[in-house]
């Protein structure tokens, strides 16, 4: 995070033509040596742990290994609120735009996080969060109003939680990528042709 008094970069900057977010999050999987499933799977995962352990993992422990990882990315990435914080307590924001870029930063690169590690388990991006977004539309009171309690959304009565639908399209991705046709390219669900 770059706070207003600390001078930028001199290192060139990289510029890469790729049209969307998700392809640019695929790339930097594939530019930093991460898994990058193409289905929903965690397969991948299981296999690039395994290949940084000393020791064979079974897939629980592979999952738990990674989740405690990305728990402690995450947590260290929200505690930087603190610095900004910091800052704005000591009138080190000298404009708003300062004060805006490092919410900027601070706020993409928590999602950018986030969409890798979709990445790795070959979780949709776009369709999982249309399908939350669906979801929190749903939480309007019977009134139409929003409910909103100590500045969090509340759940109104015809709200419907998200995970039915997300299985549903992680087991329509997971048939697609096992179809005959697209196995063979794939290797299959399974990992076998």
């Amino acid at each position: 995070m770059n706070t207003p008094n600390q001078p930028h970069s001199s290192q060139p900057e990289v510029t890469l033509n790729l049209r969307s977010f998700v392809s640019q999050i695929a790339y930097f999987n594939g530019m930093y040596g991460l898994p990058l499933a193409p289905y929903p799977t965690v397969t991948h995962e299981i296999v690039w742990q395994n290949g940084k352990s000393a020791r064979h993992l079974d897939d629980e422990q592979a999952l738990t290994a990674r989740l405690s990882e990305f728990q402690k990315i995450l947590t260290d990435e929200v505690n930087e609120a603190s610095d900004i914080i910091e800052c704005l307590n000591k009138g080190e924001y000298p404009t708003e735009l300062d004060f805006l870029t490092d919410m900027a930063d601070w706020l993409g690169d928590m999602i950018v996080y986030c969409a890798s590690e979709m990445a790795r388990y070959g979780i949709p991006f776009d369709q999982t969060l249309r399908t939350i977004m669906q979801s929190n539309f749903s939480k309007l009171g019977a009134d139409g109003k929003p409910i909103i309690k100590d500045g969090k959304v509340q759940k109104g009565p015809n709200y419907w939680r998200p995970e039915p639908l997300l299985r549903q399209m992680l087991e329509n991705e997971v048939q697609f990528w096992n179809s005959p046709k697209n196995a063979s390219s794939a290797g299959g669900v399974d990992g076998k042709s």
